[in-house]
């Protein structure tokens, strides 16, 4: 595995990124505490013109400060406290550096630089990372796609953070301008209705300086940033074209970094998020300048043995390989026993989409998914739970009252094995926690598709939100069995409703897109005429007709792999084999 992805993988860097990204978020709040501080001169004058409320009145000392005065007063007290907040929002971006100064340093193995003072100790990054939400973009923060060369590799994540923070500020700029120029074009509209250079002063200006003072230095500081952040890139540019880069570069250029973040400003989200985006400048501009660089030498992990997985503590020592081994055996286990038995099950989800599209796994996929019929629900648990062998279990929440029945109607678990899984409302209190292969149950839909869906909108999407967010709040330690009982009653009353043989769908107490009921198959090609399907080196059973299947699903273009980041597992946290 590259370097650097293994090191963003580091569970070590990752806290770091998480006490950056908590520091950084709390700047922020503090920030737009200021500015709302700035605006209350603004409201009081108003409100004080409008309904002549006067608040050296209301604390009794109208008899020695004036009404004008008081503005002034007000707007001086509030100036004071922006100040004294900025201090507090300066200290915090300066821990955010620091932090992400360390992260990088870790990931591009730069060495540090050891003059810095002030950094924060590791009980303080402990105290912030455990209050960071955690995000699945962590482990692939500077992507999966990389060269054979670390240098190189170097140079081009160094130029995604320069490019970004550049047109970061090319928008705000932008932003700023327009902003100003409007402010600016309101305060000239007011001086020329009131007309009164007095008023003016003591009811515009003064209440309007602070947050006029905030806008000047952000604008000021924005435009010289930006650039700071422009020569810098075309300096990189200029050394990654001519081969002019070595370690030392690096250092030097980390530390230019380092002391132009110092000065970064509290952007908007909506910038962020929007420059985040595919299809904008930022990204095409990165994507050349990466492509002119690394001259078509950019690999991706793509079979299972370059996919690493993280052990329960959040160690690289695992690979997707070694997860495939145990579920295909597990699969061979429960096939041999329904083959044997007569019970009919079809390959599903993307168990399916692996055996049509590669014939085996999907090289990312960490789960088994198989489906059944409703009404052979029954006698499926209990044939397999005669015929498994004490190495597998079986989950369901009669048999485990904190599973949810908005989950799968059952779980295959192999034992002695362990996961950490990604679903808010899987429980730590699960009776069985190994690999798993989850099962789902069909059932005809509802003699009108229209009522079908109406009833799982309805009635069962409700009910399953009610339950979801109670398991999520909890934490997965309540067992809710009444509401959990009542969820399952309103999926056995839809069973036993008039049907339309034609069309069959998951049971409802499974919503596959909880506000998008569905998707609804022909039930000709599902489970009439079952096929033999390959998948790794054997076949198991799939549906009549697994194209349809898959492109109701998974839409027309089911063939062409989607997924952006292949080292995050869709289910699963951690494993322990």
């Amino acid at each position: 595995m590259m370097d650097i992805l293994k090191q963003t993988r580091n569970y070590d860097n990752i806290k770091l990124l998480r006490a950056r990204d908590y520091s950084y978020h709390q700047a922020r709040k503090f920030n737009w505490f200021n500015i709302y501080l700035a605006v209350v001169p603004i409201i009081y004058s108003i409100i004080s013109n409008i309904t002549g409320f006067n608040l050296t009145q209301l604390i009794h000392l109208d008899k020695y400060i004036s009404e004008k005065m008081s503005s002034v007063i007000l707007s001086g007290l509030v100036y004071l406290l922006t100040l004294i907040i900025s201090e507090k929002i300066k200290r915090l971006k300066e821990v955010s550096n620091y932090l992400r100064e360390q992260y990088d340093c870790n990931v591009f193995n730069l060495p540090p630089n050891k003059y810095m003072s002030n950094l924060p100790g590791p009980e303080e990054i402990e105290r912030y990372a455990k209050k960071q939400r955690d995000s699945e973009l962590y482990p692939v923060w500077y992507g999966e796609k990389f060269t054979s060369d670390h240098l190189i590799n170097t140079v081009v994540c160094q130029a995604d953070n320069i490019s970004y923070a550049a047109f970061l500020y090319k928008k705000l700029n932008r932003l700023l301008l327009i902003f100003s120029c409007a402010l600016f074009l309101l305060i000239f509209i007011i001086i020329f209705v009131m007309n009164n250079l007095e008023e003016v002063f003591f009811d515009v200006l003064i209440p309007s300086f602070t947050i006029f003072s905030i806008i000047f230095k952000v604008t000021y500081k924005s435009t010289t940033i930006q650039r700071e952040y422009q020569h810098l890139l075309n300096l990189i540019k200029e050394d990654a074209f001519t081969a002019a880069i070595d370690d030392i570069h690096l250092r030097m250029l980390q530390d230019k970094i380092f002391q132009t973040r110092l000065n970064d400003i509290i952007t908007p989200i909506i910038i962020r998020k929007n420059l985040l985006r595919e299809n904008n400048e930022y990204k095409e501009f990165f994507y050349k300048f990466k492509e002119s660089i690394c001259k078509g030498m950019i690999k991706q992990p793509q079979l299972p043995s370059e996919i690493p997985v993280y052990n329960l503590n959040f160690q690289d020592t695992y690979t997707m390989e070694d997860l495939h081994r145990p579920l295909l055996k597990m699969l061979k286990e429960v096939d041999k026993i329904c083959k044997e038995k007569g019970l009919p099950y079809i390959m599903d989800g993307g168990t399916l989409l692996g055996s049509v599209r590669s014939q085996g796994f999907i090289p990312w996929d960490d789960d088994i998914d198989i489906g059944i019929k409703y009404g052979d629900r029954g006698n499926f648990y209990r044939i397999l739970q005669e015929c498994l062998s004490s190495d597998y279990s079986i989950e369901c929440f009669e048999h485990d009252p904190y599973y949810s029945p908005v989950l799968p109607k059952f779980r295959i678990r192999l034992n002695q094995t362990e996961v950490i899984e990604k679903l808010p409302n899987a429980s730590s209190n699960f009776q069985h926690k190994g690999l798993f292969i989850d099962v789902y149950t069909f059932d005809f839909a509802l003699r009108s598709l229209w009522v079908d869906k109406l009833y799982r909108l309805l009635i069962m999407f409700p009910a399953y939100k009610l339950l979801t967010q109670l398991d999520i709040l909890g934490k997965g330690k309540f067992k809710l069995y009444f509401l959990k009982k009542f969820y399952l009653h309103l999926e056995s009353f839809y069973s036993k409703l008039p049907k339309n043989k034609e069309w069959i769908s998951y049971s409802p107490s499974y919503l596959y897109r909880p506000l998008s009921p569905g998707p609804y198959y022909q039930s000709n090609k599902v489970f009439n005429g079952i096929n033999e399907l390959p998948f790794e080196d054997t076949h198991f059973q799939g549906p009549a007709e697994p194209h349809h299947i898959l492109q109701q699903c998974y839409g027309d273009n089911y063939m062409l792999p989607n997924k952006t980041y292949v080292t995050i597992l869709q289910h699963l946290k951690a494993v322990k084999l």
